[in-house]
């Protein structure tokens, strides 16, 4: 047997000491400070890769896009067009941006987009109307002319049943009743509640919208 001197012993015990002492010690603050920076910029980093939807949307082309139809910026809009090629790009409410040009009584960015391909019968999710209805009662004749000539069906009714001549005299707007009437809108076309376009003018005593359908007839 080999022998072991009495100072090695010591020396050997010594040791164990130390390695179970470090075991036993918790880690200093910078040790812990280092975790939870490493903890943290995971929990990032799966953030990011999973993509929560608000931040994604605040940087991508599509949101840039949507915010430029709004502001009328229209170098900007061209611009972001070529990147994405999202003439039908909605926002979070489902709203098209065709829908939002139209609400803003747009017509230039409403051509734009629908020379980029929009689809002029999306529908808004918030009311249910699409662009020609929206032009239609804010008496833009120049965007109903465009949506009609684009293929817009003017017969086509929202979540209620109102057509776009539904829309143009419930708002009065005279021109724009005629320009439907003259494109073929079906002024018998009823909404929901059985009420038809010339219901709704005799009902407001609308006797020039009344005329027109007179005459149409």
């Amino acid at each position: 047997m080999a022998c072991v001197h009495r100072g090695d012993m010591f020396r050997w015990r010594g040791r164990m000491t130390d390695i179970g002492q470090k075991r036993a010690h918790p880690p200093n603050g910078t040790d812990m400070k280092r975790k939870l920076l490493f903890v943290s910029l995971a929990a990032a980093l799966v953030a990011i890769l999973s993509g929560a939807p608000a931040a994604r949307a605040q940087y991508s082309t599509p949101y840039e896009l949507i915010k430029a139809v709004k502001d009328r910026d229209y170098a900007k809009i061209r611009s972001l067009m070529l990147k994405c090629r999202c003439p039908n790009a909605r926002t979070t409410e489902g709203i098209p941006i065709l829908v939002i040009a139209a609400r803003n009584g747009d017509t230039t960015t409403a051509r734009f987009l629908i020379e980029s391909g929009a689809n002029v019968t999306a529908r808004a999710e918030d009311t249910g109307t699409n662009a020609l209805m929206e032009f239609a009662q804010r008496g833009n004749l120049d965007g109903v002319r465009l949506l009609i000539e684009s293929g817009a069906d003017p017969d086509a009714g929202d979540d209620t049943g109102q057509t776009a001549l539904i829309y143009a005299v419930r708002a009065r707007k005279a021109r724009v009743v005629r320009a439907l009437l003259e494109a073929g809108a079906n002024p018998d076309m009823a909404d929901y509640q059985g009420r038809t376009p010339l219901d709704v003018a005799r009902q407001m005593r609308y006797r020039d919208i009344e005329k027109l359908f007179a005459d149409a007839s």
